[in-house]
């Protein structure tokens, strides 16, 4: 929608931060991204973009899936190449664990993928936004030379964290709704994310994790919300612009 793009380039960077994890803007690698984890009352919903950037020589973009499931863990890949290697890692790990830590085993692949790949690099960093499907639980693990990882409550954004499209899950998130509720406003908040900051954000997939099983929505889904997003737009402009005849301004 234009009106989402028009913003952007009025306010661009200028919006409200509402989030700590943040990605330095450096060149050379994947750069940003926006994604976001709602836990509703029967589970919960990761949705993120699939632009991905790169700078060789000059800056070249692609689309890619962003999400990885992986039995009863799913998570959402943000920043530099340090975080798709800590994923790689995780991946392995798990195969190989039998003791369901989980804190540990992110900890652990974060700190490898580190000091394998981003310890001459200290300002190219990521982050994990993982989420368990039984228990429900949710955490953001940050990929640097610390690696730590934090519980996360009900929702948690991850890359570009100053995008105002952080207002829709801000204010209209309860965490007492279904999943089937979440989904759009999950889809809603990350597409409005690309209108805002096209440069760096577009595309959508989404996991469901519900009932102990994580699956992501098909592609037809996909497109379903994606028109949806674009009539909820359309509807909210014209309540916005169409004045009111019984207003007493109109009147007057």
């Amino acid at each position: 929608m234009d009106l989402f793009r028009d913003r952007y380039e009025r306010v661009g960077s200028g919006t409200k931060a509402c989030c700590s994890h943040k990605i330095p803007e450096v060149p050379g690698a994947d750069e940003m991204t926006f994604q976001v984890c709602l836990v509703g009352s029967d589970g919960f919903v990761l949705a993120s973009d699939t632009k991905t950037a790169h700078h060789e020589g000059i800056r070249v973009t692609s689309h890619t899936p962003k999400i990885q499931i992986q039995g009863n863990l799913t998570w959402a890949v943000a920043g530099y190449d340090v975080a798709d290697q800590a994923s790689r890692i995780l991946v392995e790990k798990m195969k190989l664990a039998n003791d369901g830590n989980i804190e540990h085993l992110l900890e652990s692949s974060g700190r490898e993928a580190w000091e394998r790949f981003s310890k001459d690099k200290p300002t190219e960093r990521g982050t994990l936004t993982v989420a368990q499907a039984a228990p429900v639980r949710l955490w953001m693990l940050d990929v640097d030379s610390a690696s730590r990882c934090t519980p996360v409550g009900d929702k948690v954004f991850a890359g570009d964290d100053r995008n105002s499209a952080v207002y829709f899950p801000e204010f209209y998130y309860k965490p007492n709704t279904k999943t089937t509720d979440l989904v759009f406003l999950a889809a809603l908040t990350v597409l409005a994310a690309g209108h805002l900051n096209p440069t760096f954000v577009d595309g959508l997939e989404i996991a469901v994790g519900r009932n102990g099983k994580i699956e992501k929505l098909p592609k037809t889904e996909i497109a379903r919300l994606e028109n949806r997003s674009l009539a909820f737009h359309a509807d909210v402009g014209d309540r916005l612009f169409h004045a009111d005849n019984n207003s007493p301004i109109v009147q007057a």
